[in-house]
């Protein structure tokens, strides 16, 4: 899986784009925000975005970085090898 690098503050997702990745967090924490609302954080080890990759869904939330941010991107086409 690629790695993808944030800075703090940094929008990894927005609420209602369409994309079919889904994202590991290998360091750092992230934000979770419907509107401007924060609803929740994620750190390492956690993941987001399957919804998006699984059902073609626009996102839900807008995920941003709250800290130097290393992510592992699983593409649509990869997650479709695994099924």
């Amino acid at each position: 899986m690629k790695r993808l690098y944030f800075k703090s503050g940094e929008v990894v997702i927005r609420e209602g784009e369409y994309s079919t990745d889904a994202y590991f967090i290998e360091s750092g924490e992230v934000s979770i925000l419907k509107g401007k609302e924060e609803v929740a954080t994620l750190k390492q080890n956690a993941t987001f975005g399957e919804i998006g990759c699984l059902e073609h869904k626009p996102r839900t939330a807008t995920v941003v970085a709250l800290t130097p941010l290393t992510l592992r991107v699983l593409k649509e086409e990869d997650a479709i090898k695994l099924r």
